[in-house]
């Protein structure tokens, strides 16, 4: 497991076990563990290579539906 996380753990366990799971739905958009998952990583991937270290603070910011 690459986190001990009790928020990660599920998640990383459904990516590896069951990768199609719908884990988010919103009207007809579903979102898949395996997508949700490696999308993360992607992301901290991302974060960490413009030079956030562990406990820095993110912002993350969406439009309202």
């Amino acid at each position: 497991m690459l986190y001990n996380n009790i928020i990660l753990a599920p998640l990383q366990n459904l990516a590896k076990y069951n990768p199609g799971k719908t884990v988010l739905q919103k009207n007809n958009k579903k979102t898949s563990a395996g997508y949700l998952y490696n999308t993360s990583l992607t992301t901290a991937s991302n974060l960490s290579n413009q030079g956030l270290k562990a406990g820095d603070v993110v912002l993350i910011a969406m439009p309202p539906n």
